[in-house]
């Protein structure tokens, strides 16, 4: 009887010890199969990311950066310490940055120009877009495909971005304050400059290729001066060029030339 006692302990453990390494097994290979559903949703997700974001791109539509620094549906981040949204995005979204590459007032006046002086129309065009539309301009100029025109435009989302985020983040240091007429020393190496220091690198560069990073130029008045400085070539009548430069703007010697630099006060 002690012996059938014993040899019912022994085959009790033992299928303890079965049951116990089949359900070890069981849900190793269900955790296993999660871990693969994870890796494979991620997958597709960075493959969908890829289809959307060109990472190899100078610039980027605003639209990329909408996901961190515009609205949160939570209400948790781009918040005030009252709960009030002040993301970025819309607020450039409306200005008139924003909308300087589809301003009706300003296509009708490239357009009417470029009517009154056809044979220099693709040069006004293509100096107008270069502040109006600059991420689509600029894009064309490196890949070689200038003059950047209206007709060209309408088809380009880069450049209905308008004035987009990197249309200024993506402005290097060099040149600034003595270029003009929108001669912009852009840094093609995928940053992005701003005025905060140590800026958090990571998530910017995982998304978009694009590196954050901090510079005083961007608080600087000769930030603006490539594009708010404007000298166009004269003509005649007859749309010959006279020879005679014209100032068409002004602001940043206007700037320059007033109180506010000495008290410190940037555009």
């Amino acid at each position: 009887m002690q012996k059938i006692y014993k040899l019912r302990k022994y085959f009790l453990v033992l299928s303890c010890i079965v049951l116990l390494s089949t359900g070890a097994a069981t849900f190793r290979d269900s955790d296993l199969e999660k871990e693969q559903e994870i890796r494979d949703y991620f997958s597709a997700l960075e493959d969908k990311h890829r289809a959307i974001i060109d990472t190899n791109a100078i610039f980027l539509t605003p639209s990329v950066c909408k996901g961190c620094h515009g609205k949160d549906p939570m209400g948790i981040a781009n918040v005030d310490l009252q709960g009030t949204d002040i993301n970025l995005f819309d607020d450039w979204e409306a200005s008139m940055m924003g909308l300087s590459a589809k301003d009706p007032l300003w296509l009708a006046k490239v357009s009417h120009e470029s009517l009154v002086n056809p044979a220099h129309a693709e040069g006004l065009q293509n100096l107008c877009t270069s502040c109006h539309a600059p991420m689509g301009h600029y894009t064309a100029f490196y890949r070689g495909g200038q003059p950047y025109t209206l007709a060209q435009l309408q088809t380009d989302s880069l450049g209905l971005s308008g004035v987009g985020c990197l249309g200024c983040h993506a402005i290097g240091a060099d040149g600034l304050g003595s270029m003009f007429s929108g001669q912009i020393p852009y840094d093609t190496n995928h940053v992005a400059y701003g005025p905060f220091t140590n800026p958090m690198q990571g998530p910017m560069q995982l998304y978009t290729n694009i590196t954050p990073m901090y510079s005083p130029h961007v608080s600087e008045g000769r930030f603006c001066s490539p594009c708010h400085t404007l000298i166009s070539h004269a003509v005649d009548l007859e749309g010959n060029l006279t020879g005679v430069d014209f100032v068409e703007q002004a602001t940043f010697q206007e700037w320059v030339n007033s109180a506010f630099p000495e008290q410190g006060k940037t555009c």
